[in-house]
Formats: C-alpha cells, structure tokens, sequence
C-alpha cells in the first residue's frame, strides 16, 4: 500500500541545530547549553536591596531563564521581592511584593536581575538565590 500525504518534518532548537540524532529518533542527550550559578546566602534588612547590589549577589545578570529565590530556613521574620518601592509592613494596604516566610522559594520567569529587589521584615533575613540561564 503506498503512503498518501505522509510528509517529514524536521526538530531544530533556537540555535538551528536539529534535534534528532540523525536517524529521526530524539536526542535526549543534547547540550542544552543552560548554565546553573548559586550565590553565596546574603542577608536582607528593612530596606529595600536591589538583588544585582554587592551585598546581594553582586552581579547584574542580563541573559537568566529563571531566578530562583530562596527565604533562610531559620529566620524569624519575611521578605518581600517586588520592585524598588516594595514595603516590608504587615497589614493589606501597607505591604507589596510577594511574600516570602521561612523556607520558601520563589521562581521568576525573568531574564535580568536589575529590576529585581527584596526587603526583609527584620534585619538579617537570610535569602539564597540560584539563577539559571
């Protein structure tokens, strides 16, 4: 029986590359080309810390896939990441940002560290942050 309408189609990255490994299977052991950086922890106080700061991760990223933020597992108060108007206060009307308590992580679909900031509850809030690009 012959094959009617049957066509191929070619899987390439973003780069051009093809994505099989030449005999139409999938190559699943391709580079991906993404790199993962971790920071040292870094504590946050009552004012607001730009993330690129050298007392954050003192660098400016500009090619990340994801930021990952990470809140210490021992701190007694929360951070807050939003913009650099962010404010650190309990109650609605007086608190921005998203909220982060003990332990908890927050990933950012964001490409660039620079418009990133976070402010703690208290002083020597301790915050981890890994970035992968």
């Amino acid at each position: 029986m012959a094959n009617v309408g049957v066509s191929s189609m070619k899987l390439i990255d973003s780069d051009g590359d093809a994505l099989d490994d030449g005999a139409g299977k999938l190559n699943v052991n391709a580079s991906s080309g993404t790199t993962i950086a971790s920071y040292p922890q870094f504590d946050v106080d009552t004012s607001a810390l730009q993330l690129s700061d050298e007392a954050a991760i003192d660098a400016e990223i500009t090619n990340a896939k994801e930021i990952i933020i990470q809140c210490g597992f021992t701190n007694t108060g929360y951070i807050v990441v939003g913009d650099s108007s962010i404010v650190a206060a309990e109650g609605v009307d007086s608190m921005d940002g998203i909220r982060l308590e003990a332990g908890d992580t927050l990933t950012l679909a964001a490409t660039t560290t620079a418009n990133i900031y976070l402010r703690g509850s208290a002083i020597d809030q301790l915050v981890n942050v890994m970035i992968i690009s």
